[in-house]
Formats: C-alpha cells, sequence, structure tokens
C-alpha cells in the first residue's frame, strides 16, 4: 500500500478551477436539506 506523502488544498483557485464544482455540491446540499439553491452569481459574490 502506498503512503499519502502529502496533500494539496487549493482553496482559492489558483492550482484548479473549482468554483462551479463547489457551486454544485452546495447546491446539492441545499437541496438535501431543504432550502432553495442558490445563483451562480451570489456564489461567485461569496
Amino acid at each position: 500500500m502506498t503512503k499519502i506523502r502529502a496533500v494539496i488544498n487549493d482553496i482559492d483557485g489558483n492550482l484548479i478551477i473549482t468554483e462551479e464544482p463547489c457551486w454544485r455540491l452546495e447546491n446539492t446540499i441545499f437541496e438535501r436539506m431543504g432550502l432553495e439553491p442558490m445563483s451562480r452569481d451570489v456564489h461567485r459574490k461569496t
């Protein structure tokens, strides 16, 4: 078994553009909680 030697967490999107997948994931969570989805514009601003 290979050991994990490092983990890269790109929370500000410098290495990978992750805004859209995060927006989709958050809206999936909102839906499961019975909440209204967040617009893409609001997600980008916050």
